[in-house]
Order: C-alpha cells, then sequence, then structure tokens
C-alpha cells in the first residue's frame, strides 16, 4: 500500500486513489518545490518512493489523454508535465469531485453513453451531521458554520476540437417533471467535472425561454456569484459570415453537433425555477445518443433537462438516427466508426438492432405493401410484358438468400420481388425459379395477366415456363446473350492462329442486336440473318437463303473495302467464328429473341441494390426484405426522370451530358445526365419513425425459417476448436 504523504489525506492506492510520484532525490528542485507546497521538507532526503494523491493539485494540472481516447475508446486524464501540488486543505468549495476524483467542484463528465457516471455518495445534509460540542479537527475538515457551497463554478477550459465562434446562446429555463425516483447512490453528487458528448439535438420551442435582463448582477447574492462567462444573448441570432441565419421554426426541425465543452458553459448557468437559484449537476444518464441532466439547487430543489424527447422506450434521437442509417443504406460498422473518430454519441449495435426489428421493418413494410398495391390496382385487369432476373446476395456459389425481381418492360416499374432463404429449397441454385414461382404466383392472384416475360437463359426458368406457363411467350434477353457471344469470341481469339478475330468481335456483338431489332418478329428471318455474317467478314456479301440472300448494308466505299480486315474462307480465324456462329444450342435460343426484350433497366436497378445491400455484408431475412423495399421504393419514385438541362448562361435549355473513359471499348463516351432524385417519400417514413409505436405496422417475414441454414446438428463448440485445422500449423 502506497499512502499520500500530506498529513491529514487518509488516500491510498489500496482504495484505488490516484497518486504521483514525488520527483525523486536526484531532482533536488522540483522535489523541493513538491514538499515545500506540502508542508513536507522533513522528507527531503528519504529515498524511498513517496507520492501525492490526485486531491492536492488544481485541476488545471489535468490534461484528456487524446491517444488512450482515440485508440482505447477510454477518458483518462494525465498530469501535465511541470505542475506542482498547490491544494492541501479542503477550502470553500463544498462537497464536490475534480477530474480524477478530488472533493472540490461540482461538474459534468460522461464516460461511455452505455454506461453513464453514477456520483459517489456526499450526505445531503453534510454541514448538519457536526454540532457546536464535538471538536474539529483543523487538518482534516473545516469549521461546519463556514462551509458555504460555491455554485458559480466555471467548467475548465479543456481540449475540444477548433470550432467556430459563435454567440452565447440564452440559458434555457427548464421544466421541472416528477423527479423520478432513485437509489441512494444515484441521488450523490457527479464525481467528474467535464461534460463530454459529442452530439445533442437542440430543445423544442415548448422547452426553450430566452430571457432578457437588463441587469444579471442583480441576481448574485452573497456567496452565490453568476457566472462570468454568461452574456445574454439578443432576439436575433448571428451568424458568421461564412454561415446562415436560422428562424425559430428552422430550428425546431434541425440537429447540431455540440461540443460537450459549450454544452458545460451553458449548463453551468442554469437557475432553479422555483427559487432563481444556482444550480449544480446532482446526476446524468446517457441512452445511446440522449442525454439527461439531473439539476438541484442550494435549496433542494429537483429538476431534470434532457437533450431529446422521448416516446416510449427510445429516445427521438436514437429512433431517427436508427431510421436514417436504415433508410440510407448504411451499415452500423461504417457509421460506428464514423461516429467513433468524430467524438459522436452512437447507439449501442443491441439499441440499433432492437429498433429495427421493432419498429423500422414494419415501417419499411408496410410502406411498401401501400405503395404495392397501387400499383397492382393500376395494371390490374392488363396484359404485361415482363422483365425478370434473380440476384444471390454474396458473390460465388455459397448464396443465402436468393431475391428474384419482376418489372414491368413499358414503365419500368418493379411490380414484385421475392426474397428466397436457401433453405426453403433443396440447395442455393434452385432459389431462382422458387422467387419466379412466387412473383408469378403473387400477380395471378392480383388478376394480372402475363403476355412475355424476359430472363437469362436460365435452364430450370426455361423448363418450368414450358411446363406450368405455356401462355407466356419466353423471351431471352438481347444484352446476356449478346454478352455470352463475346465472352466466347474473345476467348477463341486468343487461340493461336485466330488473331485477327479481335477485330471483328465487336462488330458481330453489334451485328446480333440489329438482327432483333430488324426482324419484325420472325424467328426464321432472325436465324437468317444472323447466320449471314460468316459470310460477311470473307468480303462475301451475296448468298443463298430463304428470307436473306445479300447484305442489307448496300455497296462499300472502295476506301472502306480496302482498309477493312477481311477474313479468308475457311482460315482458322474464320473457322473458329463459324464454329461460335453456327452453335446448336445458340440457333435455337436466338429464336427468342424476336420480340426483341432487353432488361438493362433491371441490371440497373441491381446495381441500386447494392447501396442498401452490399454483397460483402450479411444480414438477417428480414433485413434482407426490408432493405430490397427500400430500393423497390428508391427505384419506382424516379425512375424515367428527365434529362438535366443547363439552366442558365446562353446554352439554357440544352441536354447535359457527361464525358467518361470506357474500359471496354477504350475510347471517351458520352452519357446523359439526369434531374435529382426526389425522396419526400423518405421524409414521410422519418416522421413516422415516431408514431410507430401508435401504428399498426406488419412484420415483413410472416413465414418461419429455420435461424441457421445448416441441415446438420451444431456440435459443442469445444469439439469445433478440437478439429480446427490450419495450412500453416497454427
Amino acid at each position: 500500500m502506497t499512502k499520500c504523504i500530506v498529513a491529514g489525506c487518509s488516500s491510498s492506492t489500496t482504495k484505488g486513489d490516484k497518486v504521483h510520484n514525488v520527483p525523486s532525490v536526484r531532482k533536488k528542485a522540483d522535489r523541493k518545490t513538491w514538499l515545500s507546497n506540502v508542508n513536507r521538507l522533513d522528507l527531503m532526503c528519504k529515498p524511498q518512493k513517496i507520492v501525492v494523491c490526485n486531491k492536492h493539485f488544481h485541476r488545471k494540472c489535468y490534461q484528456k489523454n487524446l491517444r488512450v481516447e482515440y485508440m482505447e475508446g477510454k477518458i483518462q486524464y494525465d498530469l501535465v508535465p511541470g505542475s506542482v501540488p498547490t491544494i492541501v486543505q479542503r477550502g470553500k468549495m463544498g462537497p464536490s469531485r475534480d477530474v480524477l476524483g478530488d472533493v472540490t467542484n461540482t461538474v459534468l463528465h460522461c464516460t461511455s453513453p452505455a454506461h453513464p457516471v453514477v456520483s459517489s455518495a456526499v450526505p445531503r445534509k453534510h454541514a448538519e451531521t457536526q454540532t457546536e460540542d464535538q471538536p474539529v479537527d483543523s487538518s482534516t475538515q473545516c469549521d461546519p458554520a463556514s462551509i458555504s457551497i460555491d455554485y458559480s463554478y466555471t467548467c475548465p477550459k479543456m481540449y475540444s476540437p477548433p470550432r467556430p465562434k459563435m454567440s452565447t446562446p440564452a440559458r434555457p429555463k427548464m421544466s421541472s417533471p416528477a423527479r423520478p425516483k432513485m437509489s441512494t447512490q444515484s441521488r450523490k453528487l457527479c464525481e467528474l467535472p467535464q461534460l463530454d458528448i459529442s452530439s445533442v439535438h437542440l430543445l423544442d420551442s415548448t422547452d426553450l425561454e430566452f430571457e432578457l435582463t437588463s441587469d444579471e448582477s442583480e441576481m448574485c447574492v452573497d456567496d452565490e456569484k453568476c457566472d462570468p462567462t454568461f452574456e445574454p444573448a439578443t432576439e436575433e441570432i448571428t451568424s458568421s459570415s461564412s454561415g446562415s441565419s436560422l428562424s425559430v421554426e428552422d430550428l425546431n426541425e434541425s440537429s447540431f453537433i455540440v461540443y460537450g465543452q459549450c454544452l458545460n458553459e451553458l449548463l453551468a448557468g442554469v437557475r432553479c425555477i422555483k427559487c432563481d437559484k444556482q444550480c449544480m449537476i446532482t446526476n446524468t444518464y446517457m441512452k445511446g445518443s440522449s442525454l439527461t441532466v439531473y439539476f438541484q439547487c442550494s435549496n433542494f430543489h429537483d429538476f431534470q433537462w434532457s437533450t431529446q424527447q422521448s416516446s416510449g422506450r427510445f429516445p427521438h434521437g436514437n429512433l431517427q438516427i436508427a431510421a436514417a442509417a436504415l433508410f440510407s443504406g448504411q451499415n452500423y460498422s461504417v457509421l460506428t466508426l464514423f461516429a467513433a473518430l468524430l467524438g459522436l454519441r452512437f447507439l449501442h449495435r443491441t439499441s440499433y438492432n432492437a429498433i429495427q426489428s421493432s419498429h423500422l421493418f414494419r415501417l419499411v413494410n408496410d410502406a411498401w405493401n401501400s405503395h404495392q398495391s397501387e400499383l397492382l390496382e393500376t395494371f390490374k385487369g392488363k396484359i404485361v410484358c415482363l422483365a425478370g432476373d434473380g440476384r444471390c446476395d454474396s458473390p460465388g456459389f455459397s448464396a443465402k438468400y436468393g431475391t428474384y425481381t419482376v418489372m414491368d418492360i413499358q414503365t419500368n416499374v418493379i411490380l414484385g420481388f421475392h426474397v428466397t432463404q436457401c433453405t426453403e429449397t433443396s440447395s442455393s441454385v434452385h432459389m431462382e425459379k422458387h422467387g419466379l414461382e412466387k412473383c408469378l404466383g403473387h400477380l395471378q392472384d392480383n388478376e394480372i395477366t402475363v403476355d412475355v416475360l424476359a430472363t437469362d437463359r436460365h435452364v430450370q426458368i426455361r423448363k418450368y415456363l414450358t411446363d406450368k406457363w405455356p401462355d407466356i411467350n419466353h423471351q431471352f434477353d438481347v444484352w446476356h446473350l449478346a454478352k455470352s457471344v463475346g465472352k466466347k469470341l474473345s476467348k477463341k481469339s486468343k487461340q493461336k492462329g485466330c488473331e485477327r478475330l479481335s477485330t471483328w468481335i465487336k462488330s458481330v456483338v453489334n451485328h446480333l442486336w440489329w438482327c432483333c431489332a430488324t426482324c419484325d418478329g420472325n424467328g426464321d428471318v432472325l436465324v437468317e440473318k444472323w447466320l449471314s455474317i460468316v459470310h460477311h467478314v470473307c468480303n462475301r456479301h451475296v448468298f443463298p437463303g430463304h428470307h436473306v440472300t445479300e447484305c442489307c448494308h448496300g455497296r462499300l466505299e472502295p476506301t472502306v473495302e480496302r482498309k477493312t480486315k477481311w477474313l479468308k474462307m475457311q482460315s482458322p480465324e474464320h473457322q473458329a467464328l463459324t464454329n461460335v456462329v453456327t452453335n446448336k444450342l445458340l440457333v435455337k435460343d436466338i429464336r427468342q429473341l424476336t420480340l426483341f426484350c432487353h432488361t438493362g433497366a433491371l441490371e440497373s436497378y441491381h446495381a441500386l441494390l447494392l447501396k442498401y445491400m452490399p454483397k460483402r455484408i450479411h444480414y438477417s431475412l428480414e433485413g434482407m426484405i426490408a432493405r430490397t423495399q427500400l430500393a423497390a421504393l428508391d427505384h419506382n419514385h424516379n425512375v424515367n426522370r428527365a434529362q438535366a438541362t443547363v439552366k442558365t448562361g446562353s446554352r439554357k435549355g440544352e441536354k447535359r451530358f457527361r464525358t467518361e473513359f470506357s474500359k471496354l471499348s477504350k475510347s471517351w463516351i458520352a452519357k446523359k445526365m439526369y434531374e435529382k432524385k426526389s425522396y419526400e417519400y423518405l421524409e414521410i417514413l422519418m416522421e413516422k419513425t415516431l408514431e410507430t409505436e401508435k401504428l399498426n405496422c406488419t412484420r415483413p417475414n410472416s413465414r418461419w425459417l429455420p435461424p441457421n441454414i445448416s441441415r446438420n446438428e451444431k456440435p459443442r463448440k469445444e469439439i469445433i476448436v478440437q478439429g480446427r485445422v490450419s495450412r500453416f500449423g497454427k
């Protein structure tokens, strides 16, 4: 045990008190200063280790250890180099504590959003415990009659990130709700002096009253001094040259980042609404991003103030943070890192998941069901042409979820989707067919007739539509088939003797698109036009056939004909091209391109889906459904936007384009620019977030599924660990 050397001080390392080593004998000047300030020069030559506890250092002698805070997430205060003890006896400050536990002044500090700091025991009527007949030891305590509580303490200037100078806001006039029941320990005074929070929300206008007094000094009586840093606010809120002014209505609808030091300065001037006495902070409570502060004046009037309103289990700020994260497609891990780097108080993962499952998933599900019902009512009784495609939740062949989506080709509006877990089918390769089956059944239940369905060349879907839906005209997507042809030709061109074939790959792919667009729905014409490419590449433009006997490009210019790198008949490159073009399966599938259907809009939607559901992150089934619903709402509310135009200048009204370099074509290309997206539907959802406890929302997943996709019983953890094998022998 190491005990503090100051006379009458009972602090020691056994009790967990913070102590500091006195400079060694070799540092005579520093050691003499320390011992002289604590009246212990008799220990000047003592070689043993001696210490002085933190009670004898002023709070300005401490500074935050930013490295520990950012690396380990803990709040730690270290002694400033060159500091010396200056406090030997307790002064007139009354019972409260400094940064590291010294009983000096009461201010506020919270170390963790999940675990608020609870003050240590200080009896309310401490001064009344001594009587005039009891002896008083001057080395350990003061005369009780001389003790007066100083509530005018100004918070120390601790470190905070740089911020623009702003006018001091008016002090809020606190409401006085019924004091919550608190344990004896919870009623004790707060230990730490710095309110360490990073993000608070402004109070509602009903909770804020700006008071202007002509002479603030009239309120100061006796030892209760006013806060010297307090300045009454003016009627108008001033701003810097780089900022903008806000009305009271704008303030009510806005949130701001408020540094803990600024909030300390604001709360230091709080006065009791009953007796107008200066108040001190007795307790704090942190729940996620919400902070509740409990006050008490010298007449023992208690009241509380919170940075957020609350209804039900969660403060409003916590609900809106979780909602904004989900609705914008962000992930908890990314936002947690963002908040940690900025020093913001954030939700715990447990609270975030609880808000999602109990509120947000149901809210999104109701919004999508309402939107989909309106769409299906519009298409009810009509004949539609659909595009369908599946998407797995992860790359490779180990998918857990499969999402199948159907889109109307004419309007590019998503009519429905189905999320399938692999345990619902025999294996993950059957999820796409299962999703299509559910989508078609749902459309049939809503009296929508499907005439044409365009998909990729999925073997299971091809057989399923032939057997179960023979009335549907099954078409293949031109883009998928053209992509397949291009890959096969690219592979052939890398063979020895077929290098010249690479110059014809783009032309052959374009030829396939042209054949599908000009066949007029005739499969025989489409096939003959497609097969004519084997003659064209050899500079032969007239050939035998039933529907197509010559090329449609007309007579070529001599210069063009001379510069074109024609292939020789029966050469290796020409033979490789013929093998790809005349493949029996390919020729058979080309007959299902007669309506020239392509699913480009659906592929763009799948790219948007990556914003809400990245394939590298795992979500629960309810999370998959909710995020897919958000992506579908985003797509349907912003589909078919007009191309953006120039707003001002001499080019006003012209269509806008952006240029970028294409890795595929190795050239610069121009792409259209569209009008900005509208997210009004999300604003409505954000407003309903605070009303979810009053709404009758339904769960997005009504079917029971096993929580794990494993079909084997899970063994004990010890057995799994013992069977672990590493290729590296670790």
